[in-house]
Parts: structure tokens; sequence; C-alpha cells
């Protein structure tokens, strides 16, 4: 579940005073994405219209980037390489674990 303000930017939580729309991503365009590139997006759901402020409407379903492309990229790889950092020690704390119990240690 997403949450959308009133300008339609994607964010992963409520805001403190509940005025965020919840939104869900059932195609699963935003699955396993970091904060920062969710928030990089609009999204103007089916039934919802968002006026530019050039005037120009835009009618849903509308996902659409509000930040430069490679930058989102760039903020996504590096929250999975802190990700995959996260689970390399993990594998060695298991590893170490499963070898103390081997060892009866």
């Amino acid at each position: 579940m997403l949450y959308l303000d009133e300008n339609y930017i994607a964010h992963p939580g409520q805001d403190e005073g509940g005025t965020r729309t919840p939104w869900e991503d059932a195609d699963g365009f935003f699955t396993g994405k970091c904060a920062a590139f969710l928030e990089g997006y609009r999204v103007v759901p089916d039934g919802a219209t968002w006026t530019r402020e050039d005037g120009e409407t835009f009618s849903g379903l509308m996902i659409a980037p509000v930040v430069n492309p490679s930058v989102l990229l760039a903020l996504q790889a590096e929250a999975d390489q802190a990700t995959i950092a996260e689970l390399d020690a993990a594998v060695v704390d298991l590893t170490y674990q499963n070898i103390l119990l081997e060892m009866e240690v």
C-alpha cells in the first residue's frame, strides 16, 4: 500500500495527519523499491485527475517520474547495495552459528 499526497506524489507511509490517500499498487510497479524511489513518482489513480501548473490535465491511471529517472535508479541501486550488505552479514552469521552447532560448541 502506498499513500498519495495532494499532488499525487507517492509515499511509503501515511503522514501524521492521516491526509494521504491510500493507493494499492496492484500491478507491482513499486514492489521492492526504496522510499526515495517511491517519492520520486507521481501516481494519478484511476478516476482521478491531476492538473499541472500550466493548466494541462492528466487523468489516471498515470505513473510518471517527477525526478530525473537516472537519479531515482541511482538511489534504488544504493538501497539495493545496503540490502545486499545486510543479507551478506546475516548469511555469515548464520553460517557461523551452523558451524558451531555442527561442532556441538
